[in-house]
Order: structure tokens, then sequence, then C-alpha cells
């Protein structure tokens, strides 16, 4: 298929085209209606579990309803990459919007009575597949509002995910402030109200989808033909990406990298707080670290994303994968933060960079079902590497777990630096 574009970039100094107003106009309901959900999804991640912990006390149970909601979004990324498709994506976003707010709302109601945990367990399994229709479908309306140039991807995917990050910050801390002094109930309403504020945001931006760059989304789908061939649909982006290359090496990348973001979050910086350093409270310096690296990476994308190539980005994450040594050889609290902001940097830009790639070069009435496959592949793999190198840390212990750790990292550099030389060509 034609990507209408090369590889690399324009060379250093370019930038991105300006938008017109009424595109830019859209961008922004696009971008306001991603923090609000931003909001909601740190309103779930922060109160569920603690709500389940100091009502049940039970961690696995957390465990299980992570896994649970983990395994209905590999689900949710390919019906959602098919749904995308057959839908304008804002239309989708706005529908995924309504459906977890209402999942979210009757957990709420349900959660003290007598089936508070399957109910509890069935409504977040319910929403975790509804999130990736809608991060199916939120990939698939950027190049709708913005256009198909690479370049130009990158700079509005650092952009949107900057309003995301500023929005978490904020509503990080309202929320903790409402979990303390209202309790667990309140903050979590948190969620469906501002998720209702993003309907309507999407809403507002499915209405005015006239405009040139939407006319390829919203054309009309081939009618409905049956359970068989639609199932025969949900895999025809596994297809199309193992058929191309460029795409069937993009995926090959795109699995360590969301895997990275994923070990990071949820073990690596705990586990190196708690049995490196002795001081579980760390945890929260070196997270902090590795998320302010990511807000700088959407920076750097924003300001400079059309002049920064993918492969150049790439070359970057290679070297930062190999800082991942210090972890093992130099096992102090300030090496930790500063190899945390610095990976923080690498993953965040590589996984915007890929993000853009896969915008630009899937065909493009193909957006969803190429998207929701590489991120359902993607959900897999970040799902495997959490469970094998948590077992493994268990039976090794945290010296020969960051080593073996660091091996791996050493690895995937390789990797990084392999594509970044296929995708120059």
């Amino acid at each position: 298929h034609d990507h209408g574009h090369d590889i690399e970039s324009v060379p250093g100094g370019a930038s991105a085209p300006e938008l017109p107003p009424d595109v830019r106009g859209r961008f922004r309901l696009y971008a306001l209606g991603l923090a609000a959900v931003k909001i909601g999804i740190e309103s779930i991640n922060l109160v569920v579990p603690l709500l389940l912990i100091s009502q049940l006390n039970s961690a696995a149970l957390v465990g299980v309803l992570f896994v649970a909601a983990d395994l209905a979004g590999m689900g949710g990324s390919l019906l959602g990459g098919w749904l995308s498709d057959r839908l304008r994506p804002s239309r989708l976003m706005m529908l995924t919007t309504l459906g977890q707010a209402a999942a979210v709302a009757a957990m709420i109601l349900l959660s003290g009575g007598a089936y508070a945990v399957p109910a509890v367990l069935a409504l977040f399994t319910l929403n975790g597949a509804l999130s990736e229709v809608f991060g199916v479908a939120r990939r698939a309306a950027l190049p709708v509002l913005v256009g198909r140039d690479e370049g130009t991807l990158r700079v509005y995917n650092g952009r949107a995910y900057l309003w995301r990050e500023l929005a978490a910050t904020g509503g990080v801390l309202v929320i903790g402030w409402l979990a303390q002094n209202w309790g667990f109930a309140p903050a979590l309403w948190l969620h469906p109200a501002f998720y209702l504020a993003a309907a309507f945001l999407f809403l507002r931006l499915a209405a005015g989808a006239g405009a040139p760059l939407a006319a390829a989304a919203a054309a009309p789908r081939a009618p409905w033909k049956g359970l068989r061939a639609a199932s025969v649909e949900l895999f025809r982006g596994a297809r199309i990406v193992w058929k191309d290359p460029k795409l069937r090496l993009g995926l090959f990348v795109n699995g360590p990298v969301l895997a990275t973001h994923k070990l990071f979050h949820a073990l690596v910086g705990t586990l190196f707080a708690a049995k490196v350093l002795g001081n579980p409270a760390y945890a929260a310096l070196i997270l902090g670290a590795w998320n302010l690296g990511e807000l700088g990476a959407a920076w750097a994308l924003d300001r400079r994303g059309h002049a920064i190539s993918t492969s150049a980005w790439l070359r970057f994450a290679a070297a930062a994968g190999l800082a991942s040594w210090a972890f093992w050889l130099l096992p102090t609290l300030w090496a930790a933060v500063a190899v945390a902001c610095l990976m923080g940097v690498a993953t965040l830009a590589s996984e915007l960079v890929l993000n853009s790639f896969f915008q630009s070069a899937a065909p493009e009435r193909d957006q969803g079902v190429v998207n929701g496959f590489v991120y359902a592949l993607g959900t897999a793999a970040s799902m495997a590497a959490l469970l094998v190198i948590s077992v493994f840390f268990d039976l090794a212990g945290a010296s020969t777990g960051f080593f073996v750790l660091a091996l791996a990292f050493t690895v995937i550099s390789g990797l990084y630096l392999h594509a970044a030389s296929a995708l120059k060509k």
C-alpha cells in the first residue's frame, strides 16, 4: 500500500505545517476530551484498589481485577478496530465514553451490596474492554483531524499527551483530597462526571466532522454481512500488518516499548525502592522522575516532532535502555531517579512516534483494524512481560532480577537499533 510519505521526516529545522483554524478548533475538542478521560482514568485506577484493599483486605483481588480488565481489553482492541472502520472514530469515542460512564456509575451503586465483588469485577472488566475500544478510536481519529503526515502526527500526538498529563497531575491531587476527606465514593464519581463531559466534547467533534480531512472517515461502509464475516474482519488488521515489512517491524518494536512502560509503572520502581533501597517510600521519587521524563518527551515532540525522525528517537531509546545497567551496578536512589527520568523520556517518545508511524503508514480506510491488532498484541506482550518478570524476581531475588532485566533491555536496545536502521531506508 502507499504510505503517502517517506518514513524519515523532513530535515532538521522544519516545523509542522500550521493547521487551518477550523481544524485547530476540532483538535482542541479532541485534546480536551482526552484530558477529561485521563482524569477519569486516574480516579478509577487510584480509588478502586484502595476501596478493595481497605474494605476487603485483598491485594490479590486487585491483581485479578486488572488482569481481567487487560484480557478484556485485548478483545476490545480487536473489536474497536473493526468498529472504528465502520463508524466515524469520533462517534465511537463518544459512545464508548458514555458506556464507561454508565459502567462505573453502576459499579459505585452496587459496590456496597451483597454482590459487591462479582459486580465490581464484571463492571471493571467491561470498563477495561470499552477503554481499549476507545483507545483504538482515539488513535484512528487523529489522522482524520490533522492529516497523515508522520511528522505532523508526532507533533499533535505529543501535544495531546501534554494536555492529558497536565490534567492527570491536577486530577490526582483532587482525587486524593476527595478520597481522604469525603470518602472513596465521591472520589470515584469523578470518573462518570468527567467521562460525560468528554462524551459531550466528542459529540461536538463528531457533529463537525464534515471537513475535507474527515471525508474518508465519514464514507459509508459495507453493510452487515453476518457474524462470520465480522470475525474475519476482526483479523484483517493482522493480515495487513504481516504483509507490509515496515508495519511488521513496527509491530515487533511496539511490543517491547509498551511492555517497558507497563513494567516500570507496575513493578520496577516499586521493587527497586522496596527490595534494593529498603524504603518503599522512595518509589514515589523514582516514578515521579519517570513521569517528569514523559512530560519532557511530550514537550519535545510538541516542539520538534516534525524535525526529529522516528529513527532518531529509536536510537535514543536504545541508548536509554543500556542505562538500565545502573539499577544493578549503581544501586542508589539518585542513580535510579536519573535512569528513570531518561527511560521515561525515551519510552514515551518511542510510544508516541510509533503511534504516529502506524497512523501514517496504515491504509486510510483500515486505520482501525491495523491499530486494533497492533495494540491488542502490545497489551498481550505487556501482560506476559509483567507476569514473567514478577515471578522471576520472586524466585531469583532483586540483585539477580535487575541483572537479568538489564540484559533484557540490552537485547531490546539491539532491536531498536535494527528498527532505526530499517525504517531509515
